[in-house]
């Protein structure tokens, strides 16, 4: 691919990844909206986990796992595995890792949220809230894309597995926190 392609494939990946953040949040907004009583944001956590955990089973037990159902991620999926090699397929294995830790991190969250004393409703706090994990989100992905466009096979792998929990540990937290900074936001 030359870099033409290259950049016009990221930024329909980009805007792929940003309307799924959108319909996620709709999700979100849908469920407080079904469930209108106090355990709205604990059904939430579940309905997210549920979602994490077939996702990366899907992903685990695929043969093929630069298939995805939606062309585009098949597209980057090949175009990083050619880049990567080897390497592509154990980022692959931590991530479905991270996807069930952080599954059992939202479900662990969906039994300590105390209930609220009202249903929670579509306003400025939420708004500002997904605006920041919106754009806490978009600067992952862009470091991730620089990491993988700008990879350099090592030789030396020994502290890639450090490398990787240090990569994972920071995700969940950022997601964790932003999670947990939207459930503050109502106190």
């Amino acid at each position: 691919m030359d870099q033409l392609e290259i950049k016009r494939m990221r930024l329909i990946e980009l805007l792929t990844l940003n309307a799924l953040y959108i319909f996620l949040f709709g999700l979100f907004v849908l469920t407080n909206i079904i469930w209108l009583n106090t355990n709205s944001l604990k059904h939430t956590f579940i309905v997210t986990a549920i979602i994490l955990i077939i996702h990366s089973t899907v992903r685990l037990l695929q043969r093929d796992k630069t298939v995805s159902i939606i062309p585009i991620f098949t597209t980057v999926r090949k175009f990083e595995r050619g880049i990567m090699g080897d390497d592509w397929d154990q980022e692959q294995k931590k991530a479905i890792v991270g996807n069930y830790f952080t599954a059992g991190l939202f479900l662990l969250q969906s039994s300590i949220v105390p209930p609220f004393q009202e249903p929670l409703t579509l306003e400025k706090e939420i708004l500002a809230s997904f605006f920041i994990l919106f754009v806490i989100l978009n600067i992952l992905q862009f470091f991730r894309v620089r990491k993988i466009d700008n990879y350099v096979p090592k030789n030396n792998t020994t502290n890639s597995g450090n490398n990787a929990f240090i990569l994972i540990f920071a995700s969940i937290m950022i997601m964790y926190g932003a999670f947990a900074g939207m459930l503050l936001l109502f106190f």
